[in-house]
């Protein structure tokens, strides 16, 4: 029988979307000798669950059910409190499953389940408990943006509470037996505390085709793929660099791609339209995973543009490893482990701050970069993806962690 792996997690894995599930896949492909079972708190336990295997990795299943109510308010406001969803997840896994049989992987954002995970399952229980750890809480906190709508009120009074337990969430961490660290700030900070191993951003290669850059692309095309907010991956800034830009060049465009605060969307899009920038930037919503291998052969650099903040020096981005493996050289700054594995001019474009004085000089660079040396940045940007963030290059590693 194979070992298992529950997987205790509030992100929409099942739904086979965005970097969760891409993560939990490469953990799958690299040991394909044990089973991972994503388990959410947001099942009716007292309700018929079944076993769904996922049709691209065999040994990855889904447990699913009869879902509770998740109406937008509570997604927004209560479900950060919920201790008795938490509390029932973990009564479920203790009557269902031995500690001796399976190893708990805690991959969420929510208090209420570090509280039960590692309080009630790994010291009350017995059961051995990993925590994936791929940002401080607080740091992503300190990001959000207060909704303009009917929560509003219900946010901002809740939101000190939030604070505390995002706060507790990150010191719980240091009590698990193992912590899997995105980056090598989350490393360093738990180091001393538990047994905690390095594994950066995962990338499954096999997935990308690289865009072959041809000598006749006439427009340069950027993308921007993830979060759009106002502080986390300098949207802002970037938005009036393409207004500086658009006095100067004409063959160029960027891509905005995801999903975020809708009010600073919708006044986004009211600048770009206000500045006649609309044949320069578009702003779109989320893509699938699994059409990002091929949304991204249509574009020429990716862009990585993150001011410095807790969230972004303590994480590390997923789309980093996805627009290499794509061949994308990537217009960076120096955040978080980016400057241990990019090279400028190697593998894209450093921009250094302030963002504001030097981001439209260097998307002019990527502008006006010769075909040639785009050839070679996108070989260069491939090879790392394979030699740094290849799923199979941490299999011993993950092996250790697991097994």
């Amino acid at each position: 029988m194979k070992k298992k792996i529950l997987i205790v997690s509030e992100y929409l894995i099942a739904h086979k979307n965005g970097a969760p599930y891409e993560r939990i896949k490469c953990y799958a492909k690299a040991l394909p000798e044990l089973d991972f079972i994503v388990i959410s708190p947001d099942l009716n336990f007292k309700k018929a669950l079944h076993y769904v295997s996922d049709l691209e990795q065999s040994n990855l299943f889904i447990i699913e059910g009869i879902n509770k109510n998740n109406n937008f308010i509570y997604r927004n406001t209560f479900k950060y409190f919920d201790f008795i969803r938490a509390y029932n997840l973990c009564r479920f896994i203790n009557s269902k499953y031995q500690n001796s049989q399976v190893k708990i992987l805690l991959y969420s954002s929510l208090f209420p389940l570090y509280f039960w995970v590692i309080l009630y399952l790994k010291i009350k229980k017995g059961f051995n408990v990993i925590v994936e750890k791929n940002e401080m809480e607080v740091g992503i906190l300190k990001n959000v943006q207060i909704p303009l709508n009917i929560i509003a009120s219900i946010f901002i009074l809740l939101f000190p509470f939030r604070f505390l337990c995002a706060f507790l969430a990150d010191f719980l961490t240091g009590n698990a037996d193992t912590v899997i660290a995105i980056s090598t700030r989350i490393r360093d900070k738990y180091n001393n505390s538990t047994n905690c191993s390095l594994v950066p951003l995962l990338v499954n290669n096999n997935r990308f085709e690289t865009k072959l850059l041809k000598s006749e692309d006439k427009c340069i095309r950027f993308i921007h793929l993830g979060s759009i907010t106002k502080s986390k991956d300098g949207i802002s800034e970037l938005i009036i660099a393409v207004k500086q830009l658009k006095a100067k060049h004409s063959n160029f465009h960027l891509d905005i791609i995801g999903d975020g605060n809708r009010h600073y969307i919708k006044n986004a899009n009211k600048f770009i339209k206000k500045n006649n920038l609309t044949d320069y930037l578009t702003i779109q919503k989320s893509i699938k995973s699994q059409d990002v291998p091929i949304v991204f052969r249509h574009y020429d650099y990716g862009l990585l543009i993150r001011d410095r903040n807790t969230q972004t020096q303590y994480g590390f981005s997923t789309k980093l490893g996805e627009y290499l493996a794509s061949g994308l050289p990537v217009i960076f700054t120096d955040v978080s482990d980016n400057l241990l594995y990019l090279e400028d001019s190697i593998h894209g474009f450093l921009v250094h701050f302030p963002l504001r004085s030097n981001l439209a000089n260097v998307l002019e660079k990527a502008i006006l970069t010769e075909y040639k040396k785009r050839i070679e940045m996108n070989e260069s940007a491939r090879l790392l993806a394979k030699e740094k963030f290849d799923y199979s290059n941490y299999s011993n590693e993950l092996n250790k962690i697991f097994i």
